[in-house]
């Protein structure tokens, strides 16, 4: 992706529509090609200033942020721009005079934006819970400034995915993909992402609709994952298919950590685990350790037969704590270790 970027970057420069400045990694547009796109954006696209006229943004779509230079600008012109999908500063200094009397009212009372930043605001320190509101929502940007918590109701924007998320075919980062109860944001969305890297949350599995879509989103494909967390929430859970669900989402062997929360089935008789090379240390995580109360209770319950086989890096099993009356492997008949070279620490 990044490449591809280049390439398009390199071609606006040789034909002139952007232009190397002297001495800095920065960029600009030829004077004409600025006012020709000035002109064709007229009424939609403004960038703000103090002598920007009320009435110039009432239809306006896209504002940049120049320099105003008090809290009541920003309150006459923005409270006239009901139509705003972008507010974004030019300057780290352009949102100088924003203020929480400006923000929390009359901005987070826009209900169409879709991009809104505050890089550089030092005035703002708080949102209010109305920001859960503004639900077309896409980006949001609060680097460099004194905001310290964001309000619960920022969860109100993670609901479900854009739609269509398979087409980009080139994308490399995705920390968290939360599955939807539509066609058009289930898990099978990610079949084309083969460039995934780092890593993998796939939220609100419940909401698989088949075993098969699970096998749809070819996670063993994804060779560049080193982090991957499989993910269950509610009460209301059909055991025997989030059994098949979780084991048709079998990753790339390159795999380094695996992690499983929520998941309301029993674990088979028999586990096997194969090739996972780049797995160094097996602790907490494969026991379903409960970070909120340090604890678990009764691992592998049912399991008989244990594999571990083919994993080339694995250096360390950790053992671990549960609760009382709890057991670990209690039902446990037969363990496997094959092809685990590096294996020196058991605790």
């Amino acid at each position: 992706m990044e490449d591809v970027g280049d390439e398009y970057s390199n071609e606006l420069v040789s034909t002139s529509f952007f232009q190397r400045s002297s001495g800095q990694e920065l960029f600009g547009m030829h004077d004409l090609v600025h006012d020709l796109a000035k002109y064709v954006s007229r009424g939609y696209c403004i960038i703000l200033q103090d002598d920007s006229p009320k009435d110039a943004i009432v239809n306006v779509h896209h504002a940049s942020v120049r320099y105003l230079d008090s809290p009541m600008r920003y309150d006459s012109i923005i409270t006239e721009a009901t139509h705003l999908r972008t507010i974004f500063p030019l300057f780290p200094t352009s949102h100088r005079y924003l203020s929480n009397e400006v923000v929390n009212p009359i901005i987070l009372n826009l209900r169409y934006l879709r991009v809104l930043s505050f890089h550089g605001c030092v005035t703002v320190k708080e949102l209010s819970e109305s920001i859960g509101e503004l639900k077309h929502l896409r980006f949001l940007r609060l680097s460099h400034t004194r905001i310290e918590r964001l309000p619960k109701s920022v969860g109100k924007l993670l609901v479900e995915m854009p739609r269509q998320m398979s087409k980009l075919k080139s994308l490399q980062t995705l920390t968290d993909y939360i599955v939807g109860k539509d066609n058009v944001t289930n898990i099978g969305e990610l079949r084309e992402l083969s460039d995934l890297q780092g890593q993998l949350c796939l939220q609100n599995l419940e909401n698989v609709a088949k075993a098969s879509d699970a096998s749809d989103a070819k996670l063993v494909d994804k060779k560049h994952l080193e982090a991957l967390r499989l993910d269950w929430k509610g009460d209301d859970k059909d055991r025997k298919h989030d059994r098949h669900v979780l084991d048709n989402l079998l990753p790339h062997t390159n795999l380094k950590r695996l992690t499983v929360h929520g998941y309301g089935a029993t674990i088979p008789e028999t586990l096997e685990i194969h090739g996972l090379n780049r797995v160094v240390n097996v602790g907490a995580e494969f026991y379903g350790f409960n970070s909120s109360n340090n604890s678990v209770r009764k691992p592998f319950a049912s399991l008989r037969i244990l594999s571990f086989s083919n994993m080339s890096a694995w250096k360390k099993w950790s053992s671990i704590e549960v609760e009382e009356g709890g057991e670990v492997f209690h039902k446990l008949q037969e363990l496997r270790i094959i092809n685990c070279d590096k294996l020196t620490t058991v605790d």
